[in-house]
């Protein structure tokens, strides 16, 4: 069929949003972001009309589905949204790729600290400070939902890389620029969980005085231990990650492939908690 392009009826004749049905429409909601979803819902009146009796509007229900396929498929780990927290809210979790199983590695420091991440910052000091209990049970809101532990190099170090007293080896650093603006820096492993799995005292000081130990306490793979005034941290097979909790020593001392970081001022604890946000 031979078609005049500038035909100026054709622009009539085109379809547009407002003329799509519900089912087209979520077919194209469901290819954007969470960040497009969010603008869409705040300035839209015609995607945040929420669908009859389910009191979500189309980005909602168009993220809800985007996150039940990966949940269905095993991509995202099991999460509990909050009364408050809409489903875009997690889909953006999972286009961070804080939604992964286990141990993450390697994640970018935006990813937690960026704009709508939803983590707020509860403790952040070099490994050379010597963490306490009441560090982290004070800054952590005991209505937190969940509770996250990472540690970072201000070198901008990665997993993989080889180190020495806390110090990567043979490996190529970024430079001075791309680190001071923050770009180049990321958690060499980080692992979160409920505020009652990640902060369980699980060795008390009776029963246990210490070397090496097994903790049942497990979330997604990853088994998080507290021996209180002593040490915290978490582990899943290779990965080792924990911090002294007493003020005898120091306060490291690994994480990851990195140990031996007592008297480090390049490592960083970080401690996170997550309550409800907005999008």
């Amino acid at each position: 069929m031979d078609m005049d392009v500038d035909d100026p009826t054709l622009d009539d004749q085109l379809p547009t949003l407002c003329t799509l049905g519900e089912d087209a429409l979520l077919l194209v909601l469901e290819m954007c972001d969470s960040v497009t979803l969010c603008a869409l819902a705040r300035s839209t009146s015609l995607f945040t009309r929420p669908a009859p009796g389910e009191g979500l509007s189309l980005p909602e229900r168009a993220a809800w589905a985007t996150m039940r396929r990966h949940f269905a498929s095993g991509a995202a780990r099991p999460y509990e949204r909050g009364a408050a927290e809409q489903h875009r809210q997690v889909l953006s979790l999972h286009e961070r790729g804080m939604l992964r199983p286990g141990v993450l590695h390697d994640v970018p420091l935006h990813a937690v600290e960026g704009a709508g991440s939803g983590w707020e910052v509860a403790y952040q000091a070099p490994y050379q400070h010597r963490t306490s209990d009441a560090d982290l049970d004070v800054a952590v809101p005991r209505d937190a939902r969940y509770v996250l532990l990472g540690a970072l190099s201000m070198t901008g170090a990665r997993s993989t890389d080889r180190y020495e007293r806390g110090q990567a080896v043979g490996v190529p650093l970024p430079d001075r620029e791309t680190l001071e603006d923050g770009s180049a820096l990321a958690f060499s492993l980080l692992a979160w969980g409920r505020r009652d799995t990640v902060l369980k005292a699980t060795h008390g000081e009776k029963e246990f005085e210490g070397g090496a130990t097994r903790s049942d306490n497990l979330e997604a793979g990853v088994h998080f231990y507290r021996w209180p005034a002593h040490a915290i941290g978490f582990s899943s097979d290779p990965d080792l990650f924990f911090w002294n909790l007493e003020t005898q020593s120091t306060g490291g001392w690994r994480a990851g492939l990195a140990y031996d970081l007592g008297d480090s001022t390049e490592w960083y604890k970080c401690c996170y908690y997550r309550m409800l946000h907005r999008c």
